[in-house]
Protein backbone atom coordinates (compact mmCIF):
# COMPACT_ATOMS: atom_id res chain seq x y z
CA UNK A 1 0.00 0.00 0.00
CA UNK A 2 1.41 3.37 -1.03
CA UNK A 3 -0.20 6.60 0.18
CA UNK A 4 0.10 9.70 -2.00
CA UNK A 5 0.70 12.74 0.24
CA UNK A 6 2.00 16.00 -1.14
CA UNK A 7 2.49 16.33 -4.90
CA UNK A 8 4.39 13.23 -6.06
CA UNK A 9 6.18 13.55 -9.38
CA UNK A 10 6.82 10.77 -11.85
CA UNK A 11 10.43 10.65 -10.62
CA UNK A 12 9.26 10.34 -6.99
CA UNK A 13 6.93 7.50 -7.91
CA UNK A 14 9.57 5.64 -9.93
CA UNK A 15 12.04 5.82 -7.01
CA UNK A 16 9.47 4.30 -4.65
CA UNK A 17 8.43 1.55 -7.07
CA UNK A 18 12.04 0.56 -7.74
CA UNK A 19 12.66 0.32 -4.00
CA UNK A 20 9.53 -1.78 -3.53
CA UNK A 21 10.56 -4.07 -6.35
CA UNK A 22 14.09 -4.45 -4.96
CA UNK A 23 12.51 -5.60 -1.68
CA UNK A 24 10.61 -8.32 -3.54
CA UNK A 25 7.24 -6.59 -3.69
CA UNK A 26 5.62 -7.15 -7.08
CA UNK A 27 2.13 -5.71 -6.53
CA UNK A 28 1.04 -2.33 -5.20
CA UNK A 29 -2.07 -0.46 -4.18
CA UNK A 30 -1.76 3.32 -4.36
CA UNK A 31 -4.42 5.35 -2.64
CA UNK A 32 -5.26 8.98 -2.02
CA UNK A 33 -5.32 10.05 1.59
CA UNK A 34 -5.69 13.45 3.23
CA UNK A 35 -2.64 15.53 2.38
CA UNK A 36 -2.52 14.86 -1.35
CA UNK A 37 -2.32 18.17 -3.20
CA UNK A 38 -4.02 16.91 -6.37
CA UNK A 39 -7.78 17.29 -6.49
CA UNK A 40 -9.36 13.86 -6.40
CA UNK A 41 -10.40 12.58 -9.87
CA UNK A 42 -9.13 15.77 -11.54
CA UNK A 43 -6.99 15.60 -14.68
CA UNK A 44 -3.87 16.06 -12.54
CA UNK A 45 -5.00 13.24 -10.28
CA UNK A 46 -5.44 10.97 -13.28
CA UNK A 47 -1.98 11.96 -14.52
CA UNK A 48 -0.54 10.81 -11.18
CA UNK A 49 -2.44 7.54 -11.53
CA UNK A 50 -0.99 7.17 -15.02
CA UNK A 51 2.51 7.59 -13.60
CA UNK A 52 1.94 4.73 -11.17
CA UNK A 53 0.35 2.46 -13.76
CA UNK A 54 2.76 3.15 -16.63
CA UNK A 55 5.84 2.82 -14.42
CA UNK A 56 4.52 -0.38 -12.87
CA UNK A 57 3.90 -1.74 -16.35
CA UNK A 58 7.47 -0.89 -17.38
CA UNK A 59 8.84 -2.62 -14.28
CA UNK A 60 6.64 -5.69 -14.68
CA UNK A 61 4.70 -4.95 -11.49
CA UNK A 62 0.95 -5.27 -10.90
CA UNK A 63 -1.43 -2.57 -9.68
CA UNK A 64 -4.65 -2.42 -7.65
CA UNK A 65 -6.87 0.67 -7.78
CA UNK A 66 -8.36 2.20 -4.63
CA UNK A 67 -11.94 3.29 -5.28
CA UNK A 68 -12.17 6.44 -3.13
CA UNK A 69 -10.22 9.13 -1.30
CA UNK A 70 -9.70 8.23 2.36
CA UNK A 71 -12.42 5.89 3.59
CA UNK A 72 -15.12 4.67 3.81
CA UNK A 73 -15.79 4.03 0.16
CA UNK A 74 -18.79 5.58 -1.72
CA UNK A 75 -17.94 9.03 -0.37
CA UNK A 76 -16.12 10.17 -3.57
CA UNK A 77 -14.23 12.65 -1.36
CA UNK A 78 -17.50 14.46 -0.62
CA UNK A 79 -18.65 14.77 -4.22
CA UNK A 80 -21.39 12.16 -3.87
CA UNK A 81 -22.94 13.44 -0.66
CA UNK A 82 -22.90 16.99 -2.04
CA UNK A 83 -25.56 15.87 -4.55
CA UNK A 84 -28.19 16.01 -1.80
CA UNK A 85 -30.08 13.89 0.75
CA UNK A 86 -30.99 11.22 -1.80
CA UNK A 87 -27.28 10.39 -2.04
CA UNK A 88 -26.59 10.43 1.72
CA UNK A 89 -26.62 7.42 4.07
CA UNK A 90 -29.92 6.76 5.86
CA UNK A 91 -30.57 5.67 9.42
CA UNK A 92 -33.60 5.03 11.62
CA UNK A 93 -33.98 6.78 14.96
CA UNK A 94 -36.66 5.33 17.23
CA UNK A 95 -37.33 6.10 20.89
CA UNK A 96 -40.01 6.58 23.51
CA UNK A 97 -40.71 10.10 24.67
CA UNK A 98 -42.88 9.42 27.66
CA UNK A 99 -45.84 7.53 26.23
CA UNK A 100 -45.20 8.82 22.70
CA UNK A 101 -43.26 6.64 20.25
CA UNK A 102 -41.01 8.56 17.86
CA UNK A 103 -39.92 6.88 14.61
CA UNK A 104 -37.80 8.91 12.17
CA UNK A 105 -35.47 8.43 9.22
CA UNK A 106 -32.34 10.58 9.20
CA UNK A 107 -29.60 11.22 6.64
CA UNK A 108 -25.87 11.50 7.28
CA UNK A 109 -24.41 14.25 5.06
CA UNK A 110 -20.91 12.88 5.64
CA UNK A 111 -21.52 9.36 4.32
CA UNK A 112 -22.58 8.06 0.93
CA UNK A 113 -25.69 5.90 0.64
CA UNK A 114 -24.38 2.54 -0.51
CA UNK A 115 -27.93 1.16 -0.32
CA UNK A 116 -29.33 3.64 -2.87
CA UNK A 117 -29.33 2.76 -6.56
CA UNK A 118 -29.20 6.46 -7.42
CA UNK A 119 -26.14 7.04 -5.26
CA UNK A 120 -24.36 3.97 -6.59
CA UNK A 121 -25.07 5.05 -10.17
CA UNK A 122 -23.17 8.25 -9.37
CA UNK A 123 -20.39 6.39 -7.56
CA UNK A 124 -19.79 3.95 -10.42
CA UNK A 125 -19.92 6.59 -13.15
CA UNK A 126 -17.70 9.10 -11.33
CA UNK A 127 -15.09 6.60 -10.17
CA UNK A 128 -15.10 3.21 -11.90
CA UNK A 129 -16.07 4.51 -15.32
CA UNK A 130 -13.55 7.36 -14.99
CA UNK A 131 -10.73 4.87 -14.48
CA UNK A 132 -12.01 2.71 -17.32
CA UNK A 133 -12.04 5.69 -19.70
CA UNK A 134 -8.38 6.39 -19.00
CA UNK A 135 -6.81 3.00 -18.22
CA UNK A 136 -8.94 0.19 -19.67
CA UNK A 137 -6.03 -0.98 -21.84
CA UNK A 138 -4.29 -2.08 -18.62
CA UNK A 139 -7.30 -3.88 -17.12
CA UNK A 140 -6.67 -7.57 -16.51
CA UNK A 141 -3.00 -7.10 -17.32
CA UNK A 142 -1.09 -4.56 -15.26
CA UNK A 143 -4.20 -3.60 -13.27
CA UNK A 144 -5.54 -6.69 -11.50
CA UNK A 145 -8.50 -5.25 -9.65
CA UNK A 146 -10.10 -2.66 -7.42
CA UNK A 147 -9.94 -2.35 -3.63
CA UNK A 148 -13.17 -1.26 -1.90
CA UNK A 149 -12.25 0.03 1.54
CA UNK A 150 -14.61 -0.32 4.52
CA UNK A 151 -18.02 0.15 2.87
CA UNK A 152 -20.64 0.98 5.48
CA UNK A 153 -24.04 2.62 5.71
CA UNK A 154 -22.74 5.32 8.04
CA UNK A 155 -20.84 5.46 11.31
CA UNK A 156 -23.43 4.51 13.91
CA UNK A 157 -23.38 3.60 17.62
CA UNK A 158 -22.29 0.05 18.32
CA UNK A 159 -25.29 -0.77 20.48
CA UNK A 160 -28.83 -1.37 19.32
CA UNK A 161 -30.33 0.48 22.26
CA UNK A 162 -29.01 3.05 24.70
CA UNK A 163 -30.96 5.56 26.74
CA UNK A 164 -34.04 3.76 25.44
CA UNK A 165 -33.23 4.65 21.81
CA UNK A 166 -32.54 2.77 18.59
CA UNK A 167 -30.21 4.12 15.89
CA UNK A 168 -29.55 1.72 13.03
CA UNK A 169 -28.67 1.90 9.30
CA UNK A 170 -31.57 2.02 6.88
CA UNK A 171 -32.56 2.63 3.28
CA UNK A 172 -35.49 4.12 1.43
CA UNK A 173 -38.21 1.46 1.24
CA UNK A 174 -37.10 -0.71 4.15
CA UNK A 175 -40.51 -0.41 5.85
CA UNK A 176 -42.23 -1.95 2.82
CA UNK A 177 -39.59 -4.68 2.51
CA UNK A 178 -39.91 -5.55 6.19
CA UNK A 179 -43.70 -5.69 5.93
CA UNK A 180 -43.46 -8.01 2.92
CA UNK A 181 -40.91 -10.25 4.64
CA UNK A 182 -42.56 -10.55 8.05
CA UNK A 183 -46.16 -9.43 7.62
CA UNK A 184 -45.59 -6.89 10.41
CA UNK A 185 -44.77 -3.22 10.65
CA UNK A 186 -41.13 -2.34 11.38
CA UNK A 187 -42.10 0.64 13.51
CA UNK A 188 -44.50 -1.56 15.49
CA UNK A 189 -41.78 -4.11 16.18
CA UNK A 190 -39.29 -1.44 17.24
CA UNK A 191 -41.85 0.08 19.61
CA UNK A 192 -42.57 -3.34 21.10
CA UNK A 193 -38.82 -3.88 21.60
CA UNK A 194 -38.38 -0.55 23.36
CA UNK A 195 -41.21 -1.47 25.69
CA UNK A 196 -39.82 -4.98 26.28
CA UNK A 197 -36.31 -5.79 25.06
CA UNK A 198 -37.06 -9.49 25.25
CA UNK A 199 -39.07 -9.01 22.06
CA UNK A 200 -35.89 -8.97 20.02
CA UNK A 201 -36.44 -11.71 17.42
CA UNK A 202 -37.40 -9.12 14.78
CA UNK A 203 -33.73 -8.09 14.55
CA UNK A 204 -32.97 -11.28 12.60
CA UNK A 205 -35.24 -10.14 9.78
CA UNK A 206 -34.01 -6.56 9.99
CA UNK A 207 -30.29 -7.33 9.74
CA UNK A 208 -31.03 -9.87 7.01
CA UNK A 209 -32.59 -7.09 4.90
CA UNK A 210 -29.70 -4.68 5.52
CA UNK A 211 -27.15 -7.40 4.77
CA UNK A 212 -28.77 -8.40 1.50
CA UNK A 213 -29.02 -4.77 0.42
CA UNK A 214 -25.33 -4.25 1.26
CA UNK A 215 -24.49 -7.44 -0.62
CA UNK A 216 -26.35 -6.09 -3.67
CA UNK A 217 -24.05 -3.04 -3.61
CA UNK A 218 -20.91 -5.18 -3.66
CA UNK A 219 -22.43 -7.56 -6.21
CA UNK A 220 -22.88 -4.63 -8.53
CA UNK A 221 -19.26 -3.55 -8.16
CA UNK A 222 -18.05 -7.13 -8.57
CA UNK A 223 -20.11 -7.56 -11.73
CA UNK A 224 -18.69 -4.31 -13.13
CA UNK A 225 -15.18 -5.52 -12.39
CA UNK A 226 -15.87 -8.92 -13.95
CA UNK A 227 -17.11 -7.26 -17.13
CA UNK A 228 -13.85 -5.30 -17.27
CA UNK A 229 -11.48 -8.23 -16.58
CA UNK A 230 -10.87 -7.16 -12.97
CA UNK A 231 -11.64 -8.56 -9.52
CA UNK A 232 -13.12 -6.70 -6.57
CA UNK A 233 -11.41 -7.06 -3.23
CA UNK A 234 -11.31 -5.07 0.01
CA UNK A 235 -12.80 -5.42 3.46
CA UNK A 236 -15.78 -4.30 5.51
CA UNK A 237 -16.02 -1.69 8.24
CA UNK A 238 -15.82 -2.95 11.86
CA UNK A 239 -15.49 -6.52 10.64
CA UNK A 240 -13.25 -7.70 13.48
CA UNK A 241 -16.17 -8.62 15.72
CA UNK A 242 -19.25 -10.13 14.11
CA UNK A 243 -21.52 -8.21 16.51
CA UNK A 244 -20.02 -4.87 15.47
CA UNK A 245 -20.00 -5.90 11.81
CA UNK A 246 -23.77 -6.36 11.85
CA UNK A 247 -24.33 -2.76 12.94
CA UNK A 248 -22.32 -1.40 10.01
CA UNK A 249 -23.52 -3.55 7.09
CA UNK A 250 -26.18 -5.97 8.26
CA UNK A 251 -25.57 -9.72 8.30
CA UNK A 252 -21.88 -10.00 7.26
CA UNK A 253 -22.44 -13.58 6.11
CA UNK A 254 -24.32 -12.06 3.17
CA UNK A 255 -22.12 -9.05 2.57
CA UNK A 256 -18.65 -10.61 2.40
CA UNK A 257 -19.77 -12.84 -0.46
CA UNK A 258 -20.31 -9.74 -2.59
CA UNK A 259 -16.56 -9.42 -3.15
CA UNK A 260 -15.23 -11.48 -6.04
CA UNK A 261 -12.03 -11.82 -3.95
CA UNK A 262 -13.18 -11.56 -0.29
CA UNK A 263 -10.70 -10.11 2.18
CA UNK A 264 -10.38 -9.04 5.78
CA UNK A 265 -8.22 -6.30 7.26
CA UNK A 266 -7.13 -8.01 10.45
CA UNK A 267 -8.13 -10.92 12.65
CA UNK A 268 -7.26 -10.23 16.26
CA UNK A 269 -5.60 -12.94 18.36
CA UNK A 270 -6.11 -11.49 21.85
CA UNK A 271 -7.73 -14.66 23.13
CA UNK A 272 -7.28 -13.58 26.73
CA UNK A 273 -9.71 -10.72 26.06
CA UNK A 274 -12.26 -12.43 23.87
CA UNK A 275 -12.59 -15.28 21.41
CA UNK A 276 -14.60 -13.43 18.75
CA UNK A 277 -11.71 -13.68 16.28
CA UNK A 278 -12.62 -17.34 15.67
CA UNK A 279 -16.10 -16.25 14.58
CA UNK A 280 -14.46 -13.56 12.43
CA UNK A 281 -12.17 -16.12 10.81
CA UNK A 282 -15.17 -18.36 10.20
CA UNK A 283 -17.05 -15.52 8.48
CA UNK A 284 -14.31 -14.84 5.95
CA UNK A 285 -13.59 -18.56 5.40
CA UNK A 286 -17.29 -19.06 4.65
CA UNK A 287 -17.16 -16.27 2.07
CA UNK A 288 -13.99 -17.61 0.48
CA UNK A 289 -15.50 -21.08 0.13
CA UNK A 290 -18.69 -19.67 -1.36
CA UNK A 291 -16.91 -17.46 -3.88
CA UNK A 292 -14.03 -19.85 -4.61
CA UNK A 293 -11.36 -17.19 -4.13
CA UNK A 294 -9.98 -14.88 -1.45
Amino acid sequence: MIATPGAPTRADIKEVLVRYQSAGIGQLLFFGRAGCEYEYLSERWMDMCADFIELADELGMKVWLYDDYNCPTTYVNGQLTAQGPEYQAKSILAYLDGEQFVYQQHTNPKAGDMLSDTAIDYFVSSTYEAYAARFSQYFGKTILGIFSDEPTQGHLPRKTSWDNRIVVPSYTGIDDDYQELTGRGLADDMRAYLLDNQKDSFWLAYWDLIGKRSRAYLDRLSNWCREHDLVLTGHLYDEHDSYDAVFKNGDPMHVLKGYSFPGMDEIFTETSVKTAEWITLGMVENAIRAVGAG
